[in-house]
C-alpha cells in the first residue's frame, strides 16, 4: 500500500494532457473516471493515485519510493505507458487493465526488510476483482520478494497474464 499525500495535481471527471508534474509527495490524483495522457510524473509515492476510476495513457510515471500507480476502490486502466517504482500498478478493491506498458521495479531501499515489490498487484477485501495485463513487460533486478503479478486478500481474486 502506498502512502497517500496531497497531490500536486487533482482531477475529477477531467482530462489532462501534456502535463509535467514533479512532486515531493503524491503526483496526480485521478477521480471520477479522469484521464492523464501524454504526460510525465515524478513523485515520491504514488506517482498517480486513482479513486473511483481513472486512466493513464501514453505517459511516463516515476515513483521514487512507492507505487507508480495506486488505485483505491475503482477501476484503473494503464496503456502505452512506462512506469517506474517499488510497484507498478496496485489496485486496492478495484479492477485493473494494463496493456502495452513497461514496468520497471526499483530495488527496495532495504533489501533485507522483507518488503515485497512488484509489477502488478490486486488487493481484495470483499467481492471479486481482477487485474488483466496484455503486452506488459515487468523488469526487476532479481531481488528476493520481487514479483511480476500477485494477488492478496481473503476473497476470490484472479490475475491473468497474456
Amino acid at each position: 500500500m502506498s502512502d497517500i499525500g496531497i497531490p500536486a495535481l487533482s482531477l475529477n471527471a477531467s482530462l489532462a494532457t501534456n502535463v509535467t508534474v514533479i512532486s515531493g509527495d503524491t503526483g496526480v490524483a485521478l477521480q471520477g473516471g479522469s484521464t492523464l495522457a501524454d504526460s510525465s510524473v515524478t513523485a515520491r509515492s504514488p506517482g498517480v493515485r486513482t479513486s473511483g476510476g481513472g486512466s493513464v495513457e501514453r505517459s511516463t510515471i516515476n515513483a521514487t519510493s512507492g507505487n507508480a500507480v495506486y488505485d483505491v476502490k475503482g477501476d484503473v486502466s494503464v496503456s502505452n505507458s512506462s512506469l517506474t517504482g517499488l510497484g507498478g500498478v496496485e489496485a486496492d478493491q478495484g479492477d485493473g487493465l494494463v496493456h502495452d506498458t513497461l514496468i520497471r521495479i526499483k530495488p527496495s531501499p532495504d533489501a533485507d526488510s522483507g518488503v515485497v515489490v512488484g509489477g502488478l498487484m490486486i488487493l481484495v477485501g470483499s467481492g471479486s476483482h481482477q487485474m488483466s495485463a496484455t503486452n506488459v513487460t515487468v523488469v526487476g533486478d532479481g531481488q528476493e520478494g520481487e514479483f511480476a503479478a500477485r494477488t492478496a486478500g481473503a476473497q476470490r481474486r484472479s490475475c491473468s497474464r497474456t
